[in-house]
């Protein structure tokens, strides 16, 4: 009889058919490349890769600190406000990246009524990255959240149990597995990403930086940032891995700190958080609406034509993520062996790649074959988009109780149906929320799908290409900024609406919740 296990091994081949292998081809690509450099260029490189590193540890601290009590008011409250944010959430990943990144840098370091805070460098790349991570983190923890089985934290208050004791005890332990899910996606798309940062660095050189202006004329030195950082930073996924695995005891429900935590300091931490949300994301994501001016037009059949493209792309994208990434989840958070640690160490390979290198060996491999360039650049990005989904869902999957699916098992139920009548029943919310993060990656990629157009030698123009085009264009003085901030805002409100269909799609609960 054909079971979850029989899907989650076809899926396991596709994995490593479509995405590992190419992707690790893509690295003995860069090796060869990295065979002959001298040692002033290795440390080079390797300094590159540690501003790679510490940015990304950075900002994925800051989000585990801001992220938990946002995604805890938009999952458990269901009043206007938190419909509202859980409606705008992902909005900044609408905005292509380097779109982001001009917004970002023209809200703190210059431009239209601009704070002329920050300069291009460290400081604007964290608060960069920051921007485009958060939401990872924080629809992640929403997924896994409203996935929980509520009648502990029920039980525990009904004895009394103060906040911040059910902070400790009971709701830190049930996200752990979305925290560390989430926490990894954030770290890995920080490490990854190359054209925003590209933007805001200045000076600053993180690995993807120093890749993107020594690709063409230093491919040794490029290369070997590129394997340097994937090689650190599989060591620092297995070791976190290897710790999350770990139990911890709860610690004893009554601390000092317990008499000094009540509502209103978690109403104060529920108006930070939305301050800071307010502040530091939304507002520099959509800076660029500063530059829109009474009459403001643009090239309507291009905006239209690589709208529709990005869009069937994405679309294409998530519907092969939910195909393959459901079964190979689940199989992910339920298996107990080496192949399933082998396996989830595949499959993050291409998630930490930076893109541009990514994009540029992926076109390479795929233009080997002949193949259609839309259709390359629409497997370079199932490359990045897959290991989201899966991360993001396994942690969905690993917060239930897997005695109810014992408890169908032993009633004559298969594997298969378990999970169509228990196990996606309580995770409706959880697929929803990462549909929403792999379509919004797709949608406003921009250094891999250029890297694959350069590479293939195509004339291409996803919405990301063609805003960067215009970018250039309007920094050159050929065109009016007005031209790229309303094609900006144009795909925001279209990015905003299918982000709502796919949420609708998937349901607010399941109903065993």
């Amino acid at each position: 009889m054909f079971s979850m296990r029989h899907w989650a091994y076809i899926t396991i081949i596709f994995t490593i058919a479509l995405i590992v292998v190419p992707s690790l081809i893509g690295v003995v690509i860069l090796l060869q490349l990295a065979q002959e450099i001298t040692t002033s260029q290795i440390i080079n490189a390797l300094s590159s890769v540690m501003n790679s590193l510490v940015v990304a540890g950075l900002v994925t601290i800051i989000n585990i600190l801001v992220s938990i009590p946002f995604a805890w008011r938009i999952a458990r409250k269901n009043d206007s406000l938190s419909k509202f944010l859980d409606f705008i959430l992902d909005a900044p990943l609408f905005v292509p990246t380097a779109a982001l990144g001009f917004s970002v840098l023209s809200f703190w370091s210059s431009g239209y009524y601009s704070l002329n805070l920050i300069s291009p460098g460290f400081w604007l790349v964290v608060l960069l990255h920051f921007t485009f991570t958060h939401p990872y983190i924080v629809r992640t923890l929403i997924g896994v959240i409203r996935s929980t089985d509520l009648s502990v934290e029920v039980a525990a208050k009904s004895f009394g149990i103060k906040r911040a004791a059910l902070s400790r005890t009971i709701y830190l332990p049930m996200l752990k597995a979305g925290i560390i899910a989430g926490a990894l996606i954030s770290f890995a798309r920080s490490i990854s990403e190359t054209g925003a940062t590209y933007v805001v660095a200045g000076p600053f050189e993180t690995g993807p930086v120093f890749i993107k202006n020594r690709l063409s004329v230093d491919p040794g030195s490029a290369a070997f940032a590129a394997v340097s950082l994937l090689l650190v930073s599989i060591f620092i996924f297995f070791i976190i891995r290897r710790i999350s695995r770990r139990r911890f005891l709860p610690l004893h429900p009554e601390t000092k700190i317990e008499k000094m935590i009540g509502l209103k300091t978690a109403f104060s931490i529920n108006i930070i958080s939305l301050l800071f949300f307010a502040v530091m994301i939304l507002i520099p994501s959509f800076y660029l609406v500063a530059y829109l001016s009474p009459g403001a037009t643009c090239d309507w059949a291009s905006l239209t034509n690589s709208l529709l493209l990005s869009t069937i792309i994405a679309l294409a994208v998530s519907i092969i993520d939910l195909f393959f990434g459901i079964p190979l989840a689940y199989y992910l958070a339920r298996a107990d062996s080496l192949l399933r640690d082998l396996v989830e160490a595949l499959v993050i390979v291409p998630l930490i790649v930076p893109t541009v290198s990514l994009g540029t060996s992926l076109g390479y491999f795929w233009g080997s074959f002949g193949l259609n360039p839309v259709i390359a650049i629409a497997f370079a990005h199932l490359s990045f988009t897959f290991p989201i989904f899966v991360m993001s869902y396994t942690a969905a999957i690993e917060s239930i109780d897997p005695e109810l699916e014992l408890v169908a098992q032993s009633l004559g139920a298969d594997t298969i149906k378990t999970y169509r009548e228990i196990t996606l029943q309580l995770t409706k919310s959880a697929i929803a929320s990462s549909a929403v993060l792999v379509f919004t990656r797709s949608f406003g990629e921009t250094g891999a799908t250029i890297s694959v157009a350069e590479a293939m030698a195509a004339e291409i123009y996803t919405l990301p290409l063609l805003l960067v085009s215009w970018i250039k264009k309007a920094q050159a003085g050929l065109i009016p900024f007005s031209t790229v901030a309303i094609a900006s805002f144009i795909t925001l409100i279209i990015g905003l609406l299918m982000m709502a269909v796919i949420k609708m799609a998937g349901g607010k609960r399941g109903k065993y919740e």
